[in-house]
């Protein structure tokens, strides 16, 4: 199917595609087309990537079914680290295949390095555990994508968090199936980064041959170059990598640490029997070397440090099998630690001899460290060298002042803080524990036991109390804070740690003066996902209640297995649903949990502070009735049973709270009406779409408006429906409605019959003229549903895209030219919903109650 026209690049600008994507600037252009950012008569922004110029003969057909392939296979993945894809088909008037796509802020990885040059090793893996989770996806789903490279991985930015986002499926293979794109013999993909088998044969490569190419884009990121940059001509680059042996990535990043590099080079074993057998194996073997976490933050993309570009690792042996290479990645070996840290070794304050790393945060990291004397093995922690901004510098002294003067055995004990002066590093001594904290114990098993969460949450309760009597308020209770310290004999007991960013509640002068400093530029001060309303509101002005809630919502999550607020997607969203809108009731969720037990959760999460429990003492009290019996161990710390998922006890009543502001609510949270724009960082990129092949050589269009609602918590209650019904009324009743994938006629009332398992969500999108909202809609058992009203303002607050998604009101500011290199070059991305102007600090402090081990 040749195009009636062959425009060049940019030539469709003004273009009006099935008569509803405007194409208004090139974005990017490649091998197959160009792509451009597109908007649409309801104000919609997304990137649309065009097949602008077709080759004739056997080419041309390949180029339109890689087309194809992109099109099916990215339209059949749902990941977050896979772009997601919305619409597509053919334009009646051009004869040109279209893609629609997201539009997303950021650059890719190859951009990055060859900006930045080498990454930081724990950044460099985390890049590669988050690709290698949408690789995974891909994998699971039947295809290998066979075209893994830097520019292929695309740094989305979205707020100061990095998701790493695998694009461009255009090369991507069925296994055992799907050989017409290669039936010629020809080479398809980036040979810099192709494994052996995929240059020898392609027509049979598996998912190892993703394996390989992600370890390729590794070792750039490590090095700041590729692995064989060095080759002049295909058949020189051909016989390397056949041949030879990948040069050592310790040639040209010598501070990589062995472990590390054992395996990238075990990801590089040209014998397809010994190389690692999947990326799932490779992001295990990554874990140690990324310091336990894939978290990415903006303040994380930098160069590598001066100080560690001086250290030369122990030289790493080639790996001749994955089992040696991938096995002394997972055991976390504290050589790790000495080759990609100058301060392993050093002695801090005269007192303590740093011996590994424990874990690294975005501010600095925590290391294990015996006293001069060796009696005594402690963690001390560190803010980078390149965080210490002065408010982190605050930040820091405020934990050391607050937390030594805390005696409580459920509070991480301070032992000492000083500044070294010989390394200029301010340092923090603490009790070394062993366990995990909460939110790991949460990700691995899921909601817990109620009876042990009570008990747990009660040894909060005692640790807050012994703070808030010395007038402390911690504000930034979270899961991650919560740390379960095993003892030696097994029992379990909870540690409140990190009291970075607490508040004296004083009149002295200078903790008056501290307090205002960490506040005064009105930035949100703790994690917006478990802060109260008037945290969120002025930090300035919380009092001990603050704990309270932040405590409830914690436990509100422990006891149901899901984050609060979860249908916010913008900082913006989430403030504004603290602020006006009650919790989910825990029973929608979680409808095993006691109704009396729920009642007591949600008492402490009423938003005016004076209708809480006055103290966490109260709270403690009416935790007690629903708490386990005696000490607590690793064994009654276990995931719900299927029998105790399929309960469902009698509701309790929660009290009826209306939004205080306008909004649309969104699954117990509002919906911004005002957003700021918000500046990128570089260029803009993302795919999407979805095509069906009809008629030969025509494409059919495919729309998929809303993504799926996630699956429910909670099995079906025994003794009731496996699915309920219920209804929800939309106003005005002439409104659009979009469920799921299906378009919806309101009733002559405005109501839309819902159906779904209780507790399930459901996204309704309801758009009049311009104007459109979003809501996730929450099923009980009884069949009612909240909200039961959505109302479409008369000004547009939230715009829903074709795939279900909030998007803001501009587009992005800067665009990136994209190479030749094919269709991952090529694709263009997301405008995500603009930032408020408030800062948030999220999560970057390394974590205060570190490890020699995780026995978890």
């Amino acid at each position: 199917m040749a195009s009636s026209t062959e425009p060049q690049d940019g030539a469709l600008i003004g273009t009006i595609l099935v008569s509803r994507y405007r194409l208004l600037r090139l974005i990017g252009a490649g091998g197959m087309g160009a792509v451009y950012e597109a908007d649409t008569p309801t104000g919609e922004r997304y990137a649309v990537k065009v097949l602008s110029e077709q080759p004739q003969g056997t080419e041309g057909s390949q180029t339109l079914a890689r087309f194809i392939r992109e099109a099916k296979v990215s339209s059949s993945l749902s990941n977050p680290h896979i772009v997601p894809t919305y619409d597509g088909g053919v334009d009646p008037g051009t004869g040109l295949p279209f893609l629609v796509m997201q539009l997303l802020y950021g650059e890719d990885l190859d951009t990055l390095v060859g900006r930045m040059g080498p990454l930081h090793p724990v950044v460099a893996a985390r890049v590669a555990l988050q690709a290698a989770k949408g690789l995974a996806a891909a994998h699971g789903a039947g295809f290998v994508h066979r075209d893994v490279k830097p520019s292929n991985l695309f740094l989305s930015i979205h707020g100061d968090q990095v998701t790493v986002k695998v694009c461009d499926f255009g090369l991507a293979k069925a296994r055992a199936t799907d050989q017409q794109l290669t039936m010629t013999g020809s080479i398809l993909g980036s040979p810099l980064y192709m494994a052996p088998e995929q240059i020898d044969n392609p027509r049979h490569v598996d998912l190892r041959a993703d394996v390989w190419s992600l370890g390729m884009t590794l070792y750039q990121a490590l090095a700041g170059l590729p692995a064989l940059h060095r080759a002049a001509t295909f058949s020189e680059l051909a016989v390397a990598v056949t041949t030879k042996a990948v040069p050592h990535v310790q040639d040209a990043a010598p501070w990589v640490d062995p472990g590390l590099a054992r395996v990238v080079h075990g990801a590089l074993i040209r014998d397809l029997s010994a190389r690692c057998p999947d990326v799932s194996a490779l992001h295990h073997a990554l874990v140690p070397y990324a310091g336990g976490s894939d978290q990415l933050t903006t303040a994380m993309l930098a160069p590598v440090p001066a100080e560690l570009r001086r250290v030369v690792a122990p030289r790493a042996d080639y790996p001749l099998m994955w089992s040696t290479a991938g096995g002394s990645a997972g055991a976390g070996s504290d050589t790790m630690d000495v080759s990609t840290d100058p301060l392993i070794g050093k002695q801090l304050g005269g007192r303590y001899t740093l011996a590994r790393v424990i874990g690294r945060g975005g501010m600095g990291a925590v290391y294990e460290a015996h006293t001069t004397d060796g009696r005594e093995r402690v963690a001390v922690k560190i803010v980078g060298v390149m965080h210490q901004s002065q408010e982190a510098m605050a930040r820091f002294v405020r934990e050391a002042r607050a937390a030594m003067s805390i005696q409580s055995p459920h509070v991480v004990r301070v032992l000492d803080a000083d500044t070294d002066l010989t390394y200029r590093v301010p340092y923090i001594a603490m009790e070394l524990l062993e366990g995990t904290d909460l939110d790991k114990l949460l990700k691995d098993r899921g909601p817990l036991e109620p009876r042990a969460a009570a008990a747990l949450f009660r040894e909060a309760c005692e640790g807050l109390a012994a703070a808030h009597a010395l007038g402390v308020v911690h504000r930034d209770i979270k899961p991650a804070n919560l740390f379960l310290h095993q003892r030696p004999d097994g029992t379990i007991t909870l540690k409140l740690c990190d009291f970075g960013v607490a508040k004296q509640l004083s009149t002295t002068t200078e903790s008056d003066d501290a307090a205002t400093e960490l506040t005064r530029t009105g930035g949100i001060v703790g994690s917006p996902m478990y802060m109260s309303p008037e945290q969120a509101r002025n930090a300035k002005s919380v009092d001990h209640r603050t704990d309270v809630w932040s405590l409830a919502m914690t436990l509100h999550q422990a006891l149901s297995g899901r984050k609060p607020w979860e249908g916010c997607s913008t900082v913006g969203e989430l403030i504004v649903a603290i602020c006006t809108q009650p919790p989910t009731p825990i029973q929608d969720l979680a409808p095993w949990v006691d109704p009396r037990l729920a009642t007591v959760v949600h008492k402490a999460l009423r938003r005016d502070p004076a209708d809480r429990y006055a103290s966490v003492r109260e709270l403690s009290q009416a935790l007690a009735p629903f708490a386990a019996p005696g000490p607590l161990t690793r064994e009654r710390l276990v995931a719900l049973s299927d029998e105790q998922r399929e309960q469902a006890l009698s509701r309790a009543n929660y009290p009826s709270v209306r939004p205080a502001t306008g909004g649309t609510t969104v699954h117990g949270a509002a919906m911004d009406s005002k957003r700021t724009p918000r500046s990128t960082i570089a260029a803009v990129i993302g795919v999407s779409f979805a095509v069906l092949v009809a008629g030969g050589a025509a494409l059919a269009v495919l729309r998929r408006p809303t993504d799926p609602a996630p699956p429910p918590v909670a099995s079906p209650a025994v003794g009731v429906p496996a699915r309920v019904h219920g209804t929800v009324r939309v106003s005005p009743r002439t409104a659009i409605v979009v469920i799921g994938s299906s378009w919806r006629e309101p009733g002559p009332a405005g109501e839309i019959e819902l159906e779904g398992e209780p507790g399930e969500q459901i996204t309704v999108a309801a758009a009049v003229g311009s104007s459109r909202v979003e809501v996730k809609c929450v099923l009980s058992r009884d069949g009612t549903v909240s909200p039961a009203v959505i109302e479409v303002p008369a000004a547009a607050t939230t715009a829903v895209t074709a795939g279900g998604k909030p998007v803001g009101s501009g587009g992005p500011q800067i665009a990136r030219p994209t190479g030749a290199g094919g269709a991952a070059a090529v694709v263009a991305t997301a405008v995500v919903p603009p930032t408020p102007t408030v800062t948030t600090p999220v999560a970057t402090t390394a974590p205060t109650a570190p490890r020699p081990k995780d026995s978890w």
